[in-house]
């Protein structure tokens, strides 16, 4: 059997149910490879189908739980669908060895999968393995650029002290599309090393060339001027925002990093008037 590929009385099973569900309804479906599982060495693929078809809840209220388990113990996942099934089924019971199992069982299936490395990069990021989050995080990259995983690279890199790597990600995606959550993250993986001016611009040109997210990033502006401890700068920052965004969020947001500076400044009648505004603002 190819890799990733079911044996031939399994895709039949499995392209049958799909024929019922197409011609007849859901249950028959399901009731069809309950069936046809009943009497068979147990099939990942089946399994996964089956749990595709199902509600939600029943997979995990316990319709399926004993099938499920012993899928788990299945030493041959037949297609990447069910490999990186199998693998959240193991994440969600706290089974992490046999998440990593089939997460590797994924990669063998479908080596070039973007979505397979991220998962890959995930699972060791959340063990703390971070050379090897960072070694799929970067391989997942190079195949597919994911904007909502930057930050898990991000943060890895920068973790590892390779923040000017990171940087130069960031830079180059930017170059070719500008975006305000990848100015952001360039700024921050230049705070991480130490080129603080050079975050500042990276964000100020950013509000020069996209205006329409100037109150994401002179939010983002503010956050960093506070950090390097240029709160008169950060301060004014913050009452733009004040003076041209609409968005209640980041006035919040603005209004609280007010708050901060004035507290930071010792002075704490207003920073107590301040976030009196802000807990008004969130009670409306």
């Amino acid at each position: 059997m190819a890799d990733g590929e079911m044996l031939p009385f399994v895709a039949s099973a499995v392209n049958k149910s799909r024929l019922l569900l197409r011609n007849n309804s859901r249950e028959e479906a399901i009731a069809f490879l309950e069936q046809w599982q009943s009497g068979q060495r147990i099939s990942s693929a089946v399994v996964y189908e089956m749990a595709r078809l199902a509600d939600t809840r029943e997979v995990d209220s316990g319709r399926y739980r004993d099938l499920v388990t012993e899928a788990i113990q299945d030493d041959d996942p037949e297609t990447l669908d069910s490999a990186l099934w199998l693998a959240s089924q193991c994440k969600a019971r706290g089974d992490f060895g046999r998440q990593l199992y089939f997460l590797m069982n994924a990669l063998r299936i479908a080596p070039q999968s973007a979505r397979v490395l991220y998962q890959l990069g995930d699972y060791y990021e959340r063990h703390h393995e971070l050379d090897n989050a960072a070694r799929f995080y970067l391989r997942a990259f190079g195949i597919e650029r994911d904007l909502t995983r930057l930050y898990s690279l991000v943060n890895v890199l920068c973790m590892l002290d390779r923040a000017s790597e990171a940087a130069r990600i960031c830079q180059e995606m930017y170059l070719e599309e500008k975006n305000s959550e990848v100015a952001d993250h360039w700024a921050k993986c230049l705070i991480a090393m130490g080129a603080h001016d050079e975050a500042v611009r990276v964000l100020r040109e950013h509000v020069k060339s996209e205006p329409e997210e100037r109150g994401f990033t002179l939010m983002e502006l503010g956050r960093i001027l506070c950090h390097v401890g240029r709160f008169e700068e950060a301060g004014k920052t913050y009452q733009e925002v004040l003076e041209s965004e609409p968005s209640p969020y980041v006035r919040k947001y603005a209004m609280s990093g007010l708050a901060y500076i004035a507290l930071a400044q010792g002075n704490e009648s207003e920073a107590a008037s301040m976030l009196d505004k802000v807990l008004a603002a969130d009670s409306k």
